[in-house]
């Protein structure tokens, strides 16, 4: 039972790593000219745009703007808008903060449990000795744990305040 709640921590490490690091990745199109009028080429963003225009026209200089293609009632010709079912939630990233945010409070609590069922098991052993070392051992696993979860989630937090 201690080895598949380490697996399950372990697993929970693995996920944190992975959503921390991936999942800050976002597609838009833009429309870029290249000096006042010429066009950039198809696919360049505003990170490229510069470089390509120079290969291009020799020119440095280059304008982009985000293409947004709102979609409107044929009828009535006004924006059809549409409410977020998600709140205020506006990009994956604070989703998956929100997820692991959760995640935290669940494993935190099942952590407690752990600790509560070591700390029952320990003190109704009676003296036996292998009742012992199981509750001491619920107790110790709960709290490396507990440990793994922490170290993942402030290591992620370090490497992405870094990056910023």
């Amino acid at each position: 039972m201690f080895k598949k709640f380490l697996g399950i921590i372990y697993c929970l490490y693995i996920l944190f790593l992975i959503f921390g690091i991936v999942g800050s990745a976002t597609a838009e199109e833009w429309a870029c000219t290249c000096g006042t009028n010429k066009p950039a080429p198809t696919g360049s963003t505003p990170e490229n745009c510069a470089l390509e225009c120079y290969k291009i026209y020799n020119i440095s200089t280059c304008n982009c703007n985000a293409l947004a293609s709102l979609p409107t009632n044929s009828e009535t010709d006004e924006v059809v808008t549409i409410t977020n079912p998600l709140g205020k939630i506006t990009s994956p990233q604070v989703l998956i903060g929100k997820i692991i945010n959760a995640v935290l409070g669940v494993v935190g609590s099942l952590t407690l449990l752990m600790f509560v069922y070591g700390g029952l098991v320990w003190m109704t052993s009676s003296g036996s000795a292998e009742k012992i070392k199981q509750g001491r051992e619920i107790i110790v696993w709960s709290a490396i744990g507990l440990a793994i979860i922490f170290s993942a989630y402030g290591l992620i937090r370090i490497f992405l305040t870094t990056l910023k």
